[in-house]
């Protein structure tokens, strides 16, 4: 009867392992996929804001070239008229040929500027939609499986345990203590306990 209280208590053993394992890499892992999650919002927010700030100063400075552009061609038109009215003529001819390549250029110019700043918009979008793979691209556990694999390393070295418990009280010495007992070979418990001050 002693051999089967202690195979009892060994699988009482490799259960209780199992179960703190398995509810241990349960909550574990759970956790974790929160704090995944979290970090991922964050990351995610942070790269918008960041996207949308970038976008905001490539097009404001897109458009402060553009202005640039219009007023220096302005001003060469200005000069031209005056350099004319100062010669007597009109503005045909080479003056008028070198009013509409001011034009020409000052066209050329904005959309160049404009190609520029959509290619520089792409490239923060780009880096952004990289970040944002990244972010998502997290480590996530499935709790369920985590805690079942736990719960059978847990069961495992509970069995193991066990085992190591019945090495140590074979069957066949658990008979002979009883019979040691019954012919006064070992101490009653009374005589364990009574050393200690417990009637």
């Amino acid at each position: 009867m002693a051999a089967s209280t202690i195979a009892i208590s060994a699988l009482a053993v490799s259960a209780t392992s199992a179960g703190v394992s398995a509810y241990g890499s349960y909550a574990s892992a759970k956790a974790q996929n929160e704090a995944n999650e979290r970090y991922q919002q964050r990351g995610a927010e942070a790269t918008a804001q960041a996207v949308q700030v970038g976008t905001q100063q490539v097009q404001a400075q897109a458009q402060l070239q553009k202005a640039k552009r219009l007023n220096e061609s302005h001003m060469l038109v200005s000069r031209l008229r005056v350099a004319a009215g100062e010669m007597g003529v009109g503005m045909g001819g080479s003056y008028g040929a070198l009013v509409r390549q001011a034009d020409y250029d000052t066209e050329m110019n904005r959309r160049i500027i404009d190609r520029n700043a959509e290619m520089q918009i792409a490239r923060i979008r780009s880096g952004g939609t990289a970040q944002l793979a990244q972010l998502a691209g997290g480590l996530r556990q499935n709790p369920i499986l985590a805690a079942f694999a736990s719960g059978l390393q847990g069961a495992a070295a509970g069995l193991q345990i066990g085992t190591g418990v019945q090495s140590l009280f074979p069957a066949g010495a658990a008979a002979g203590a009883s019979e040691k007992l019954a012919a006064g070979l070992l101490p009653t418990e009374s005589a364990w306990t009574a050393g200690i001050g417990i009637a």
